[in-house]
């Protein structure tokens, strides 16, 4: 063990293992609440869930930590479905933020895991971007498309993200443009689905998310402008929607001023007053919704006001599926991630108040996130009786 951390310092420790008893722990698939359960976890993966009550009894062995959650919540861990993690915070507009170079973006990012995506464009242009765009691909035609698409997957993109309309972002592109032909869109959906992966497309009208979802895209982003035929039709072929109200919020704040140029701003008031009935639109249709949160640079800030957002019309199961089980089966990962469950992901939150009465918790993590475990390890604790385990402490000298 010795010599393999020498050879690779930064790789982290092997797991603990914890054994939390006497815990409350949240039913996402049910959107309950299950008491008194010991959950072992270990390895990475959650070992066994039992009720203490009527169960057996696990015993700790000499090497195993033990820990009373009477009176807590043990929650999985959360999924934003939307999130561009090289546009890191350090610019002060949007602009400076996609002219960023990327070996810039990669050196600032942090050291985690997430779903990949690229996003493929028709035309970005306007924006004074870098000689290779941290975020886009600029094509035009099939052959174009086809090959971005393949580029991707063959260097490790987990899926394929297209601009299907007009952007908030894109200064020079209307909201209720079309954008690529079904032929183009056919080619990136078809190499994607060649490659065991999907299409999502970023749309806002109608006619563009018919036009995406009819040329093979399963997803779609944003969908601010729906209307109740197209969110009907959207559940009818099981695509999915992943709403970033907080984007538009954010980038409307007084805190941010001159965040997007001129030609942003009006297509963002739109968006943004749109926001909120569209959510209740998918949400009435029977929409599979994800959460997601679409924040650049320093919005990422306000990741979990998005919770609250949704509050207005969804309740606290249907907002915490959605950033649960929800992008889990989006991914595949319905028997990994979203639930507390055997043989799951030990990604785990310890809360000290119910989320399902109360999801705006989330939203204030200094007064009830009292630990966050990912991988089976405690990245960040406010707790006591659970330390730290990610970096382990120095010896002391003295």
């Amino acid at each position: 063990m010795a010599a393999e951390r020498l050879l690779k310092p930064w790789k982290p420790e092997p797991q603990t293992t914890y054994i939390f008893r006497n815990a409350n722990v949240v039913d996402t698939m049910t959107g309950s609440i299950l008491p008194n359960r010991t959950v072992k976890i270990s390895h990475g993966l959650i070992e066994n869930v039992t009720n203490t009550e009527k169960d057996y009894v696990i015993i700790a062995k000499d090497n195993e930590i033990t820990i009373d959650l009477a009176g807590k919540y043990l929650c999985p861990g959360l999924i934003d479905n939307h999130v561009h993690i090289s546009a890191v915070p350090g610019e002060k507009n949007l602009g400076d933020i996609y002219a960023l170079d990327k070996d810039i973006s990669s050196m600032r990012q942090p050291t985690t895991t997430i779903h990949c995506r690229t996003r493929i464009d028709t035309d970005w242009r306007s924006w004074r971007c870098s000689r290779d765009p941290i975020i886009i691909r600029i094509v035009d035609g099939v052959p174009e498309c086809i090959k971005a698409a393949r580029e991707e997957l063959r260097t490790g993109a987990d899926f394929i993200k297209i601009m299907a309309g007009g952007g908030v972002a894109s200064p020079t592109d209307k909201l209720e443009n079309v954008q690529f032909t079904a032929e183009e869109v056919r080619a990136i959906s078809t190499v994607a689905k060649n490659g065991n992966t999907y299409v999502t497309a970023h749309t806002y009208t109608p006619q563009s998310i018919r036009h995406a979802i009819d040329n093979g895209a399963s997803g779609i982003e944003h969908g601010n402008l729906i209307d109740a035929e197209t969110a009907k039709y959207m559940a009818e072929r099981d695509v999915f929607l992943t709403p970033t109200l907080i984007a538009y919020a954010e980038m409307a704040s007084p805190d941010f001023p001159g965040f997007l140029p001129i030609e942003s701003e009006t297509k963002n008031q739109e968006v943004l007053h749109a926001g909120v009935r569209s959510l209740q639109i998918a949400s009435d249709a029977g929409v599979t919704i994800c959460f997601g949160t679409d924040l650049l640079g320093p919005l990422g800030i306000a990741q979990t006001k998005e919770f609250a957002l949704r509050a207005q019309v969804l309740s606290p199961k249907a907002i915490l599926q959605s950033a649960t089980i929800n992008p889990a089966k989006r991914y595949g990962l319905t028997e990994f991630l979203g639930q507390i469950k055997p043989k799951f992901a030990a990604d785990m939150l310890i809360l000290n108040k119910n989320p399902f009465d109360d999801i705006s918790i989330f939203d204030d993590p200094d007064k009830h996130l009292l630990a966050v475990i990912k991988d089976g390890r405690v990245f960040h604790s406010r707790w006591t009786k659970l330390a730290q385990d990610v970096v382990k402490a120095p010896p002391l000298i003295e």
